[in-house]
């Protein structure tokens, strides 16, 4: 939704961020922290153009924008992740040109009470959504694991999911066993359940000082017949495909707060598979508009 504002007449965006973000497609928002936010409880990762990464990459230079500020001028540093609004000059392009995966739907600068609905763009929307129903199992939870790790990963995963705008998500927040799963794909019409477990290589040993050896393992079962229709793993990892782009790991595996940051990454990894083994757009991935 946020996205969509950016274009408003009332934005105070810079007018090269809007015209960049008019000029996008839903896959030209890349899921990223190369650009450095000085706040531990933001999000680890942040939906930015394409194009101001590369744009970044390629500049020759400390600073890439600079602004005047209460009479003092302010330069930005080449990814430092501070937004292009009116008064910066310099090369805007490769600043932090934040966007969201709603930036397909922007075709145009028009009144903010106007853009909080999406711009229609073809009968693609109108045709039916695939419907998921997404759960964690809570029966297995290793030795030294937070608990709240199993609701991040069950919001991450499903709020990837629900990016793509082929699908519908429903989550089972109060845990699900593979019985549970199985008896909700089998009462299903249609549609598809996802389960989620939190695994290790040995799960024998205590995980408190060894978090980063945790990963997802992910199962998604037909309605009705409650076949398995794809499964996998998506590990923490230092970089990933799909359109999300991650800096190296560092030290600390038993730390909670990298941990859970990694899980959620890895989380949205194994939505983006799952949408591409139902053949459904994932949210890196839609056409072209």
């Amino acid at each position: 939704m946020g996205t969509r504002f950016i274009a408003a007449e009332e934005s105070n965006a810079h007018p090269d961020y809007v015209r960049a973000v008019i000029a996008a497609r839903a896959e030209d928002s890349v899921r990223t922290n190369r650009f450095h936010i000085e706040c531990p409880l933001c999000p680890s990762t942040h939906g930015v153009l394409r194009q101001a990464i590369e744009a970044a990459d390629a500049f020759q230079g400390e600073y890439v924008a600079e602004i005047e500020f209460d009479g003092e001028l302010i330069k930005i540093a080449r990814f430092r992740g501070v937004p292009p609004f009116k008064g910066f000059h310099g090369h805007i392009e490769a600043m932090a040109c934040y966007a969201g995966q709603s930036v397909g739907d922007v075709n145009s600068v028009q009144p903010a009470a106007e853009a909080k609905q999406p711009e229609k763009k073809s009968a693609t929307s109108d045709l039916p959504k695939v419907k998921l129903i997404v759960g964690t199992s809570r029966n297995d939870v290793f030795a030294g694991v937070p608990l709240y790790f199993y609701d991040s990963v069950l919001k991450s995963c499903a709020g990837r999911l629900d990016d793509s705008s082929g699908v519908s998500v429903e989550t089972e927040t109060k845990g699900m066993t593979r019985g549970d799963a199985l008896s909700r794909a089998k009462a299903a019409t249609d549609g598809y359940v996802i389960w989620l477990q939190l695994r290790g290589d040995d799960m024998s040993r205590g995980y408190t000082g060894n978090l980063d050896q945790i990963f997802i393992e992910y199962t998604v079962f037909e309605a009705t017949t409650a076949k398995v229709k794809t499964q996998g793993n998506s590990y923490q990892t230092s970089y990933r495909k799909g359109g999300v782009v991650l800096s190296p790991r560092t030290s600390g595996g038993n730390n909670t707060v990298i941990a859970e940051s990694r899980l959620k990454d890895a989380a949205q990894d194994a939505a983006e598979r799952i949408l591409k083994a139902l053949h459904v757009a994932s949210p890196s991935d839609i056409p072209s508009h």
